[in-house]
């Protein structure tokens, strides 16, 4: 068999491995539409992020955040990116600068809090590689939007999903905060590495090189079917399955189910 044809074969095989569940499942495209109320959330937070820092903007994302208590004080940790973060007094209602927090932190509560790496001999990752962003507008409004969706903002923004044909595997990933989602086909060697980018809607973001190693066609195809694609409830975190399951969208908020009259 030609290599092309063995990449196709198990890159086809992996991907039928998602439509072989069918129990206890949500279609992936509905799955989208059901989370779309907790997107709108974290795009008015980023929003008031862009207005209110230098710091941040359009092209930057939030990957997570966290309250936390560190040596007798409450925070909201904001993690933009990797060692990135506003780091927010709620007692003083302030951004700390890169000074206060290096004082007041050390890099344990960004290993155990925020999966970061911990520093070494031969790369000093604290405080060297972290960058603290600044804050200088409206501190009350992204405290009001916080404290009135704590239910949401606290939870886990990452969703994964992978299902595995020996060594080689393939995941969906869904990033709730910024409303997108990805297809990945991989290999421990490589001999399969194609990602494929989607929208919140699954409409095409991206495809990496993926027209030339798949083709067009077959691209085609996937990403109709991608939307069909049962997605087990089991791989839901709990916090998103109680809320999908005990509300629905009206307008732009989420309303119980027994206080909709409609």
């Amino acid at each position: 068999m030609e290599l092309k044809e063995e990449k196709d074969k198990l890159r086809n095989e992996l991907f039928e491995k998602y439509f072989e569940v069918e129990n206890d499942c949500i279609k992936f495209k509905d799955l989208m539409d059901k989370l779309m109320p907790f997107t709108k959330v974290w795009k008015e937070l980023k929003n008031i992020l862009i207005e209110n820092s230098k710091d941040f903007d359009f092209y930057m994302s939030i990957e997570m955040l966290k309250e936390i208590s560190n040596q007798g004080n409450n925070y909201l940790i904001i993690k933009e990116n990797l060692w990135t973060y506003f780091i927010i007094d709620l007692e003083g209602k302030k951004v700390l600068s890169e000074k206060e927090v290096i004082e007041k932190f050390n890099d344990n509560v960004f290993i155990n809090n925020f999966d970061e790496e911990k520093s070494n001999e031969d790369l000093i990752y604290y405080p060297e590689m972290y960058r603290f962003l600044e804050y200088s507008g409206d501190i009350e409004k992204l405290l009001d939007l916080y404290y009135k969706n704590k239910g949401i903002l606290n939870i886990n923004p990452h969703i994964h999903y992978r299902l595995n044909i020996d060594k080689a595997w393939t995941g969906l990933y869904i990033n709730i905060a910024n409303y997108a989602a990805q297809l990945h086909f991989n290999t421990p060697d490589q001999f399969l590495y194609e990602h494929l980018f989607f929208n919140g809607d699954l409409t095409p973001f991206g495809m990496q090189d993926a027209v030339t190693t798949i083709g067009l066609e077959k691209i085609q195809e996937m990403f109709t079917k991608t939307k069909e694609i049962p997605i087990p409830m089991s791989i839901i975190p709990k916090d998103y399955l109680n809320y999908i399951l005990s509300y629905k969208e009206k307008g732009k908020i989420l309303v119980k189910k027994n206080e909709d009259n409609n």
